[in-house]
């Protein structure tokens, strides 16, 4: 008999929940946004969607000519941006068109294009960085010393711009202080 009673209290729930769903707006509301919020975190946890943050505009300390700050995330593979071989810290700043969130950023070092020049080995690449963001973090990274993109996980939200400090350089063997390349700089967000 109990159990009769209890069965019948929450059939009685479910159809007082369903019908509340059916026919009240702000229930149905909470309801809905209660499950698409724990879909959604299901969802980044298991298969997280990748995407890319396209920069607005940078910036630079130095910049030797023909190899301004912007070359750096035009997305070219055959343009690059190069500080002045006496710039002794070199900086770049990119930045976006409103606030951002960055779970990665991706190098792609070093000089490129059809110069001898211009080539991967020929000039200095950036093999420690200090990351400063518009909101305050900051991140070190060391950088592979490698002429195709490489991306490294960051975690960085609401940034409206990233400073790339270079601290260090991977040097040509033999060669004298020259200017340090960036081919590509890029970021990406996780929805």
């Amino acid at each position: 008999m109990v159990f009769r009673h209890v069965r019948l209290a929450v059939l009685a729930l479910i159809v007082v929940g369903l019908l509340a769903f059916l026919f009240v707006p702000p229930f149905h509301n909470l309801v809905v946004d209660r499950a698409t919020s724990a879909f959604t975190t299901i969802r980044k946890a298991v298969h997280p969607n990748i995407e890319s943050v396209h920069p607005t505009g940078a910036s630079a300390s130095t910049s030797i000519a023909g190899h301004l700050p912007g070359l750096a995330i035009d997305n070219g593979s055959n343009t690059y941006w190069a500080a002045l071989a006496k710039d002794r810290a070199p900086e770049l700043t990119v930045n976006f068109g409103g606030p951002v969130d960055l779970a990665q950023i991706g190098f792609t070092s070093g000089a490129s294009g059809a110069a001898p020049a211009d080539h991967f080995v020929n000039q200095p690449r950036p093999k420690q960085v200090h990351l400063v963001f518009s909101n305050g973090t900051t991140k070190d990274l060391t950088l592979s010393d490698e002429g195709t993109a490489k991306f490294y996980p960051i975690s960085a939200n609401h940034v409206t711009f990233v400073q790339i400090h270079i601290m260090s350089t991977y040097l040509p063997e033999g060669a004298s202080p020259s200017s340090v390349a960036i081919t590509e700089v890029e970021f990406k967000t996780q929805n």
